[in-house]
């Protein structure tokens, strides 16, 4: 037995005839539930495999706030909140919210043709009685409104989780954390075949735009027929082991690695080799799919700390100032040496004469005292100048 009085939250002052109706309701409340049980049973599939007295605690919850907001003719927002707690407590045990927003629609329903009976035998208003139909449904509309709301955010937080799940299992497979019998039985959640090559694949977004694109050009151009890439957001970048390597088209200014494809119980090297490439395209500028193989030598520029820094120190004490005219030779000799030392491209990308390119050249050997005719000293010039250009120094 419940009490309108008890259930009602303040607000404009209630009609004495609807308060007097809805105390008689709640005199024969348990029978009203039986009703409610069992007209949902039978209406909702759902239901039939959940037990009677859950049925039952569910509609005790329901038809109180229900009828708590009929006697002021109001809704009160607040009072609808509470449903908000068994919304999350029926999605998180799998309940399908329309099966939900029905077990409201019904439980106003049934509320209402009761209250339809009581009113006629007292002789109610039918304003009054319209009053309290559109009530009730506004109750439930509100009510679909909650559930719906709280669906939503479990979506959210599910897919949160997987999202979580998935850089989780990527980060050890490609850091090598996870014994080989580990990644076979996890992958299979996945949807990975631990049986088949992937290519790992790394990019460094910019934006969560950029994070976006990347993602969906992966997903767009990694998938087989019978297979599907698995990528995540791991510690900043967007990694993916993938079927087939993924393809940029047009111009796209975008830069993603790729390792070799190997199985994902050996993926570490592969996907340090992608790091590796990673790392030296977003040093020297480069766009599209880069492998190490793509990168040549210049990989060596980055691992080569300790020879550059000395190296540096004996040749390059003059080239490392402010001077704007020795910054020029070090970029004419940087060209020299990307465009194959052809001194007609490097005028013309540089757009400077082509005797201007010989005197840096030679300028060059007169500040550093290498000579670039010499295997060691050309080699000296690329690691050194090379280290400046990742560094953005030049």
């Amino acid at each position: 037995m419940v009490s309108t009085s008890d259930a009602a939250q303040p607000g404009p002052p209630a009609i004495p005839a609807l308060r007097t109706l809805l105390d008689r309701y709640t005199e024969d409340f348990d029978q009203h539930i039986d009703v409610l049980v069992d007209t949902m049973r039978d209406r909702i599939a759902e239901y039939h495999a959940v037990p009677a007295e859950e049925i039952r605690a569910f509609a005790e919850a329901i038809v109180p706030v229900v009828i708590a907001q009929l006697p002021a003719l109001t809704i009160n927002p607040l009072d609808v909140e509470p449903l908000a707690v068994l919304a999350r407590l029926r999605a998180e045990q799998g309940f399908p919210p329309e099966a939900l927003t029905r077990s409201i629609q019904i439980a106003a329903r049934e509320v209402l043709r009761e209250i339809d009976k009581l009113g006629a035998e007292q002789g109610l208003d039918a304003a009054v009685m319209l009053q309290v139909h559109d009530l009730s449904w506004q109750f439930a509309t509100e009510a679909a409104a909650v559930i719906a709301t709280i669906n939503h955010d479990i979506a959210l937080e599910m897919g949160r989780r997987e999202s979580g799940r998935r850089a989780d299992f990527l980060r050890d497979i490609v850091r090598g954390a996870l014994p080989a019998q580990q990644i076979k039985v996890e992958s299979t959640d996945f949807g990975l075949d631990p049986t088949i090559p992937y290519y790992p694949v790394r990019a460094r977004p910019s934006s969560s735009r950029e994070e976006n694109r990347i993602s969906l050009l992966i997903e767009r151009t990694c998938a087989t027929h019978t297979h599907r890439p698995v990528l995540a957001l791991v510690d900043g970048d967007v990694v993916a082991v993938a079927p087939q390597p993924p393809t940029v088209e047009g111009s796209a200014a975008l830069l993603i690695a790729v390792g070799e494809p190997a199985e994902l119980t050996d993926i570490v090297e592969s996907f340090r080799a992608a790091t590796l490439a990673l790392s030296t395209g977003l040093a020297f500028g480069r766009t599209g799919i880069v492998t190490l193989d793509d990168l040549g030598a210049l990989p060596a520029i980055l691992l080569s700390d300790d020879l550059v820094a000395l190296l540096q120190k004996r040749h390059f004490t003059e080239l490392g100032g402010d001077h704007g005219s020795n910054a020029d030779v070090a970029r004419t000799v940087w060209a020299w040496l990307e465009c194959n030392q052809n001194v007609d491209e490097v005028a013309q990308q540089l757009h400077i004469h082509r005797n201007t390119v010989r005197y840096r050249l030679t300028r060059f050997k007169e500040i550093t005292g290498l000579d670039l005719r010499r295997t060691d000293d050309l080699i000296t010039a690329w690691l050194a100048i090379g280290r400046r250009v990742a560094a953005g120094l030049l």
